[in-house]
């Protein structure tokens, strides 16, 4: 079945993921989908050529009527592609998921044409994320990343897997505790409302007390459902 090009435009609607590599921003990786698209569209089958009347001189019946016309159909290049250029040369596409920066690969989300109207939906599934941080002991840098400038080195023999355990077990309790408390405890928190999205003395909370389902809504903070070590090594 053939595919022609204004079909393929009116179907692609919609939300789809792709990997972004490091070195390259969101916006960076886009236009490169973009830019695919509309090359991809642009290859697709177009709809047939037009033809036009045109009235000419019937030269079969020039000896008995020179006067005599006749009708015969010739192409239209109002729609060529030399003639008008490429079909398509813009299509809208947005990032919908944000969280990786230049220097992070992962998977990011993004929107295309009527799938724009579909990102606050997105963004109110909360779906959860996972990030794998990788460092190195013994220097921190002015900007807090490898490619920064040194500042100060220390040594690190005193660090075990066992100790930096009980750190990353601490600190994901410490960041928990403010987003559960309200919900769990049911203690009048403000902020902390505002962390789980549920309000204290709701029916809602009473049953997300004890599943454990409980989903932050603000834009502004985000709960750490597990940190661990996958590799520790000297």
């Amino acid at each position: 079945m053939s595919k022609q090009a204004r079909k393929v435009w009116r179907d692609l609607n919609g939300l789809f993921a792709v990997y972004k590599p490091s070195s390259l921003q969101p916006k960076d990786v886009k236009q490169m989908v973009q830019s695919v698209l509309i090359e991809d569209l642009n290859k697709l089958e177009l709809r047939p050529q037009k033809s036009l009347a045109k009235v000419v001189q019937d030269i079969v019946r020039i000896d008995e009527n020179p006067s005599a016309l006749t009708e015969v159909r010739v192409p239209s290049y109002t729609e060529h592609v030399l003639v008008r250029g490429p079909l398509y040369s813009d299509i809208k596409v947005a990032v919908v998921s944000g969280g990786l920066d230049a220097k992070m690969s992962g998977v990011m989300v993004l929107a295309v044409k009527l799938g724009t109207k579909d990102i606050d939906t997105y963004h109110t599934t909360l779906m959860s994320k996972t990030y794998t941080i990788k460092g190195q002991f013994g220097f921190a840098t002015d900007n807090h990343d490898a490619d920064g400038k040194i500042w100060q080195k220390s040594t690190f023999d005193h660090v075990t897997q066992e100790k930096f355990e009980r750190v990353i077990s601490n600190m994901q309790r410490s960041h928990q505790k403010g987003y559960f408390v309200c919900v769990v405890m049911r203690h009048t928190v403000p902020e902390c409302c505002a962390y789980s999205g549920l309000f204290t003395k709701s029916s809602s909370g009473t049953v997300a007390s004890p599943t454990g389902t409980c989903v932050g809504t603000c834009n502004y903070w985000f709960s750490t459902y597990g940190l661990r070590i996958i590799l520790l090594t000297w």
